[in-house]
């Protein structure tokens, strides 16, 4: 059997050169289809899902194990196909042709990863009885969330299960209660979703596979901006039944969407940045006179509100633009073998994530002036704000080149605005 180690190697392969975009690989699910869609761990979700008892979980395991190994025997078959495809590599094969190599055998796995998660779906429910088959719509609806939500991760904040969210906050049962209503809202809403994007997901990731193997290689580009568009639609609703559960959940209202931002913007809601760690440092040294430190509490609430507000407008710009940005990166790669590229308009999402960084480095600078030079380096992490030795310490002496970048994104950001395309995306943004 071929090593994972060369698996790999070939995916890696395949998604470096050019015309082979990475957006092709994802949505064909060549990754996934390596691995069954049910592990061993979902033995226990699905026992508690449709509370099977004892006799019935000695049934459905031995189900399972048929699975697990009707799956193996399948990705051997894959993974052999690959065992003289390294080789072929090396002696020169052509880019077009180590596209179809790897997707054909792909394009067969899909097929029996599919038939195989059908069939053991189809073995649970034969194990059932009758109250547990009258609630099935209901059990496969909280299974469809705990499995499939987590596969739908194209755009940020598409794949967040924010029944999840509640279970890992503090927010107790009596406040739970009266968000129950909303909650249930928006599990209705993302499965409708789900289920609509079922098998015009299966058929795009046939189209890709067949386009890669059989037909030109523009062709595979297609299907990704149409699976784009139903991503598009469930990030959407999770964004709107977000701030309706959020205000559902009254005082507890902030507890649950900071959680529930956390979780589904990781990259600007997951974790502190270097500055905000130093400004808790410092906060916490005790050699500070009372107006430095009054001074230093009042900087570091502007600062926390400022940066709060460029999160925000980072996560608007994620909202507002990353599907059409992933929708022209695709366009630009098929009308590439197409001969007729298109050009991309500057980036708003860059734009917003640097006005993060920059303005925690322009907080860190009025930190130093505030503190002095020898306190501020004492701090965990500062060193790397400090000026460069031959510069003096000042409030108005701040980086030149930050300054040139940042006038420099202002120049794109007004010309962004004064562009058909960024009016329209903007609009649509506040829409939301």
């Amino acid at each position: 059997m071929l090593s994972r180690h060369l698996i790999v190697t070939l995916l890696a392969l395949v998604t470096a050169i050019p015309t082979a975009h990475a957006q092709i690989g994802a949505a064909a699910g060549i990754a996934e289809y390596m691995n069954p869609y049910f592990l061993r761990r979902d033995l226990k979700l699905i026992t508690e899902i449709f509370e099977l008892d004892e006799g019935q979980q000695a049934v459905f395991e031995a189900f399972y194990f048929e699975y697990e190994d009707s799956h193996e025997q399948g990705r051997n078959s894959t993974t052999d196909s690959f065992e003289n495809l390294q080789a072929r590599v090396k002696e020169g094969m052509s880019e077009e042709d180590l596209l179809r190599e790897v997707f054909r055998p792909f394009r067969e796995q899909a097929d029996r990863w599919h038939d195989n998660r059908d069939l053991l779906l189809a073995s649970l429910r034969s194990v059932l009885n009758g109250d547990q088959l009258n609630r099935w719509d209901e059990m496969m609806r909280s299974l469809r969330l705990e499995k499939e939500l987590g596969r739908c991760n194209v755009l940020s904040g598409e794949s967040v299960n924010l029944r999840r969210v509640v279970r890992t906050t503090n927010i107790p049962l009596s406040a739970i209660a009266p968000a129950e209503p909303a909650l249930l809202a928006w599990e209705l809403a993302i499965d409708s979703a789900l289920l609509a994007r079922e098998q015009p997901a299966r058929k795009a990731q046939q189209a890709i596979m067949n386009a890669m193997t059989e037909s030109d290689l523009k062709d595979a580009y297609d299907p990704v901006i149409d699976l784009l568009e139903l991503d598009g639609q469930i990030r959407d609703l999770q964004e709107m039944h977000r701030g309706l559960i959020t205000t559902a959940f009254g005082t507890w209202g902030s507890t649950f969407e900071a959680a529930a931002l956390a979780a589904a913007y990781p990259q600007i809601y997951a974790r502190k940045n270097a500055v905000e760690r130093i400004f808790d440092a410092a906060l916490e040294r005790i050699d500070l006179d009372e107006d430095t430190t009054l001074r230093l509490t009042e900087l570091d609430a502007e600062f926390r509100t400022v940066l709060a507000e460029k999160r925000a407008d980072w996560r608007e710009a994620l909202v507002t633009y990353e599907q059409e940005d992933k929708v022209a990166r695709a366009m630009r790669s098929r009308d590439r073998e197409r001969a007729s590229a298109v050009e991309l308009n500057q980036n708003p999402i860059r734009m917003a994530s640097s006005e993060v960084e920059y303005t925690s480095r322009d907080f860190a600078g009025r930190l130093l002036e505030l503190i002095g030079r020898t306190k501020f380096s004492q701090l965990p992490g500062a060193s790397r704000y400090l000026p460069r030795p031959n510069r003096e310490v000042t409030g108005e002496d701040q980086d030149t080149k930050m300054n040139e970048r940042r006038k420099m994104m202002e120049r794109q950001k007004n010309n962004l605005k004064s562009e058909p395309s960024g009016k329209n995306g903007k609009q649509k943004g506040k829409q939301r």
